[in-house]
């Protein structure tokens, strides 16, 4: 799978479970990609503070799904 079709496949299953614009789910992605899977605490504390643990943990998982390519 490309990285684009990967790109939007992670952004129809992530908007289903936090619906959010489409810049900020692709920083998510970016952010995700850049720590290995996992969103950094700063990530968490500054633009993702309104997110739970709970959806945090369901976006990490929604990655490591889809393996995104380089």
């Amino acid at each position: 799978m490309s990285f684009l079709e990967t790109r939007d496949r992670f952004h129809r299953q992530a908007t289903e479970i936090v619906d959010m614009p489409e810049a900020l789910l692709d920083l998510l992605l970016q952010f995700l990609r850049q720590n290995d899977g996992q969103l950094s605490r700063r990530a968490r504390e500054k633009e993702f503070a309104r997110l739970t643990p709970e959806e945090i943990e369901a976006f990490e998982s929604l990655y490591a799904e889809l393996t995104i390519p380089e």
